[in-house]
Protein backbone atom coordinates (compact mmCIF):
# COMPACT_ATOMS: atom_id res chain seq x y z
CA UNK A 1 0.00 0.00 0.00
CA UNK A 2 3.06 2.75 0.61
CA UNK A 3 4.59 1.46 -2.09
CA UNK A 4 1.22 2.41 -4.43
CA UNK A 5 0.79 5.97 -2.79
CA UNK A 6 4.63 6.48 -3.09
CA UNK A 7 4.60 5.70 -6.75
CA UNK A 8 1.30 7.84 -7.31
CA UNK A 9 3.32 10.48 -5.43
CA UNK A 10 6.30 10.27 -7.65
CA UNK A 11 4.07 10.22 -10.55
CA UNK A 12 1.96 13.32 -9.68
CA UNK A 13 5.74 15.09 -9.01
CA UNK A 14 6.82 13.94 -12.49
CA UNK A 15 3.71 15.33 -14.37
CA UNK A 16 4.06 18.16 -12.60
CA UNK A 17 7.51 18.93 -13.35
CA UNK A 18 6.63 18.24 -17.04
CA UNK A 19 3.72 20.49 -16.96
CA UNK A 20 5.99 23.27 -16.08
CA UNK A 21 8.15 22.46 -18.59
CA UNK A 22 5.57 22.82 -21.20
CA UNK A 23 4.23 25.92 -19.65
CA UNK A 24 7.73 27.36 -19.66
CA UNK A 25 8.76 26.83 -22.69
CA UNK A 26 6.38 25.99 -25.27
CA UNK A 27 3.45 28.16 -23.87
CA UNK A 28 5.91 31.50 -24.69
CA UNK A 29 6.39 29.89 -28.72
CA UNK A 30 2.41 29.32 -28.90
CA UNK A 31 1.63 32.86 -27.77
CA UNK A 32 4.30 34.92 -29.23
CA UNK A 33 3.55 37.97 -31.01
CA UNK A 34 -0.12 36.78 -30.34
CA UNK A 35 -0.75 40.42 -28.34
CA UNK A 36 -0.04 42.59 -32.21
CA UNK A 37 -2.57 41.54 -33.98
CA UNK A 38 -6.56 41.35 -33.71
CA UNK A 39 -7.37 37.83 -33.18
CA UNK A 40 -10.61 36.59 -33.91
CA UNK A 41 -12.99 34.29 -30.79
CA UNK A 42 -12.18 31.49 -33.79
CA UNK A 43 -8.16 31.88 -33.71
CA UNK A 44 -7.68 32.20 -30.13
CA UNK A 45 -10.43 29.42 -29.69
CA UNK A 46 -7.44 27.48 -32.12
CA UNK A 47 -5.12 28.59 -29.82
CA UNK A 48 -6.88 27.27 -26.30
CA UNK A 49 -7.39 24.32 -28.52
CA UNK A 50 -3.79 23.79 -28.99
CA UNK A 51 -2.82 24.43 -25.87
CA UNK A 52 -5.53 21.80 -24.38
CA UNK A 53 -3.50 19.19 -26.97
CA UNK A 54 -0.26 19.32 -24.41
CA UNK A 55 -2.82 17.84 -21.86
CA UNK A 56 -4.49 15.17 -23.55
CA UNK A 57 -0.78 14.15 -24.85
CA UNK A 58 0.93 14.21 -21.63
CA UNK A 59 -2.34 13.29 -19.47
CA UNK A 60 -3.66 10.96 -22.01
CA UNK A 61 -7.07 11.95 -21.61
CA UNK A 62 -9.68 13.23 -24.25
CA UNK A 63 -12.23 15.06 -22.77
CA UNK A 64 -12.40 18.59 -21.70
CA UNK A 65 -13.96 17.74 -18.58
CA UNK A 66 -10.97 15.56 -17.69
CA UNK A 67 -8.75 18.35 -18.18
CA UNK A 68 -10.36 20.55 -15.91
CA UNK A 69 -10.30 18.14 -13.14
CA UNK A 70 -6.65 17.54 -13.81
CA UNK A 71 -6.20 21.11 -13.63
CA UNK A 72 -7.86 21.46 -9.86
CA UNK A 73 -5.99 18.34 -8.81
CA UNK A 74 -2.81 19.05 -9.98
CA UNK A 75 -3.34 23.01 -9.03
CA UNK A 76 -2.43 23.90 -12.75
CA UNK A 77 -5.77 25.59 -12.40
CA UNK A 78 -5.70 28.71 -15.13
CA UNK A 79 -3.35 27.45 -17.62
CA UNK A 80 -6.18 26.85 -20.28
CA UNK A 81 -6.97 30.39 -19.95
CA UNK A 82 -5.54 31.75 -22.77
CA UNK A 83 -8.12 34.19 -23.80
CA UNK A 84 -7.79 35.89 -20.11
CA UNK A 85 -3.75 35.93 -20.96
CA UNK A 86 -4.04 37.00 -24.38
CA UNK A 87 -6.52 40.12 -23.44
CA UNK A 88 -3.70 40.80 -20.55
CA UNK A 89 -0.88 40.98 -22.74
CA UNK A 90 -2.36 43.09 -25.70
CA UNK A 91 -3.74 45.61 -22.93
CA UNK A 92 0.24 45.86 -21.64
CA UNK A 93 1.10 46.08 -25.15
CA UNK A 94 -0.85 48.98 -26.16
CA UNK A 95 0.06 50.95 -23.08
CA UNK A 96 3.51 50.24 -23.49
CA UNK A 97 3.01 51.92 -27.18
CA UNK A 98 1.27 54.85 -25.70
CA UNK A 99 4.06 55.62 -23.18
CA UNK A 100 6.71 55.32 -26.07
CA UNK A 101 8.47 58.34 -26.80
CA UNK A 102 9.10 57.23 -30.38
CA UNK A 103 6.46 59.58 -32.50
CA UNK A 104 6.05 56.33 -35.02
CA UNK A 105 5.34 54.28 -32.28
CA UNK A 106 2.64 56.65 -31.00
CA UNK A 107 1.25 56.77 -34.12
CA UNK A 108 0.75 53.14 -34.24
CA UNK A 109 -0.59 53.01 -30.23
CA UNK A 110 -3.53 55.22 -31.60
CA UNK A 111 -4.26 52.88 -34.28
CA UNK A 112 -6.92 49.88 -32.83
CA UNK A 113 -4.78 46.99 -32.45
Amino acid sequence: MAFCIALQASLMTWLSVVMHLIQSYCKPLLLYACECFNMTRSEISQLCRAWRCVYWKVFEVSTDEAIDLIEVRTGLCQLCALDIELSHRKSSFTHTLSCSTNSVIIGLSVLKL
